[in-house]
């Protein structure tokens, strides 16, 4: 589930790092460039959604995890 939720911004992380890096490799005085701070711009907004959904998602699965190791009593037994 975190792999198929990650997958989307890793792509574009990559791409948009991929572009930042041949800026600067192209003229190193392309780090002022509009292109290159929305490039760093977009990397780093990508990577804070990532790391919230991820975060999201292990958190889910803990709550899982705590919630089936609690020993709760039978109800489907009881009377209506």
């Amino acid at each position: 589930m975190a792999i198929d939720h990650a997958r989307p911004h890793l792509e574009s992380i990559a791409e948009t790092l991929t572009l930042a890096i041949q800026l600067v490799d192209e003229d190193r005085r392309n780090v002022n460039s509009t292109e290159y701070v929305e490039a760093v711009s977009s990397v780093y907004a990508h990577a804070h959604d990532l790391h919230t959904k991820v975060e999201a998602i292990l958190d889910l699965e803990a709550s899982k995890v705590r919630f089936d190791k609690l020993e709760l009593p039978d109800l489907s037994n009881q009377g209506s």
